[in-house]
């Protein structure tokens, strides 16, 4: 049986913490590692997990990492990275506020068995009211994010066609320059490849950062519509304008055009632009 090693960041995420492990336990075509890193969680997160780890199936098993405090997206996903067995065929970063399932982790599981080219895949994403996400994205640029963060409804709309990458709506997986990191799957051998995420995101864009690593590393990252799961979509950076978040935010973004050389133009993934460049 092929193993997946699951790596799942927690933080107040009580809330739905429970439906992604049960989710987990429930595929059974397909063995799991659950490695799940919680950020100082003060809501009972860390109790709960406690009463999940109970429930674990014979082809699952579960580990928790504690962190004493909110030690940011990058640096705990790496903490759970350097947990996975070197039994696992693939590596899976999944969101707590996630539920995947068997149908959805097969399809992108053979995505990657049959395309060897391929580094990270994602699914097609929606909320429990059925409302979509755009999980795969064009690489960001300074005048996208303005536009997004305008009062002004038509610049929004515009920021939204910006981000929007070519053959989005099509039934068959389509590279796309990233894919936001509620649900990736790759193979086990990647972050030897491409490394870690950098720690010098806190937050985000950590998701661009990478994705933008692993096709310079010379493999693609491909939006796989035929693999369907469940997100329900806390939008940190929208509840608060001015919150922690929106800073970390804000200082991730500088930080990726500045690495990125992006400040004035798209970042363009090598051997694959896109329609005219769109990335």
């Amino acid at each position: 049986m092929e193993r997946i090693a699951y790596v799942i960041l927690t933080w107040n995420s009580r809330r739905h913490i429970a439906a992604c492990l049960r989710a987990i336990y429930g595929i059974t075509s397909l063995g799991a590692q659950i490695i799940v890193v919680d950020n100082g969680s003060a809501d009972g997160t860390a109790e709960l997990l406690e009463e999940l780890a109970r429930e674990c199936p014979g082809h699952c098993s579960l580990e928790v990492v504690k962190n004493p405090r909110n030690l940011g997206t990058t640096r705990p996903r790496n903490q759970g990275l350097a947990r996975v067995g070197r039994d696992a065929a693939y590596i899976c970063i999944l969101d707590a506020d996630t539920q995947v399932n068997q149908a959805a982790m097969e399809e992108l599981a053979g995505q990657l068995r049959r395309h060897p080219e391929y580094g990270v895949v994602g699914p097609r994403m929606a909320d429990g009211s059925g409302r979509e996400q755009l999980s795969g994205r064009n690489f960001p640029t300074p005048w996208e994010k303005l536009c997004k963060a305008a009062p002004v409804p038509a610049l929004q709309a515009l920021g939204e066609r910006l981000e929007r990458p070519p053959g989005w709506g099509s039934p068959r997986p389509c590279p796309v320059g990233y894919l936001m990191s509620a649900c990736w799957l790759m193979p086990r051998e990647l972050p030897g490849l491409v490394g870690g995420l950098d720690e010098r995101i806190f937050y985000a864009p950590e998701d661009a950062d990478y994705c933008a690593r692993v096709w310079q590393a010379g493999r693609q990252v491909v939006f796989c519509p035929g693999a369907r799961i469940l997100h329900h979509w806390q939008r940190l950076s929208r509840q608060k304008l001015l919150s922690r978040h929106n800073w970390e935010h804000l200082m991730g973004l500088l930080y990726f055009f500045r690495k990125h050389r992006a400040f004035l133009r798209r970042w363009n993934p090598p051997g694959n632009p896109g329609e005219n460049g769109a990335y």
